[in-house]
């Protein structure tokens, strides 16, 4: 469950990032619209407010607020050295993620 909290942190921030125009022209090489980005920033803060549910109902209340924060350090981290030196993949790696997050809770590594 932990990887799984993990990797919708991640998609949760390539989602938020996206949502800014910067990074949605850096990425995708155009302009966003206006309606796009509120879509990315929703479904961007849906999986971080669903990440903290995933971890507070595994670890408990107290636990499981600062693991959650403790993984958003390092899958903020990684979305930004993404978005630095790999920005065309971030649409891929941020949709991977959760599958991927998924397949390890189902293997037992999370």
């Amino acid at each position: 469950m932990i990887a799984i909290a993990f990797a919708l942190l991640f998609a949760g921030f390539v989602a938020v990032a996206c949502s800014m125009e910067r990074h949605h022209r850096q990425v995708f090489a155009r302009q966003t619209r206006q309606t796009a980005s509120r879509l990315y920033r929703g479904a961007g803060l849906a999986l971080i407010a669903a990440a903290l549910a995933a971890t507070v109902a595994v670890e408990g209340g107290s636990v499981g607020a600062v693991l959650w924060l403790g993984m958003m350090t390092a899958a903020a981290f990684a979305a930004a050295l993404l978005l630095t030196y790999a920005p065309r993949t971030v649409p891929w790696a941020g949709a991977a993620a959760p599958l991927l997050g998924a397949v390890a809770a189902a293997m037992g590594s999370g």
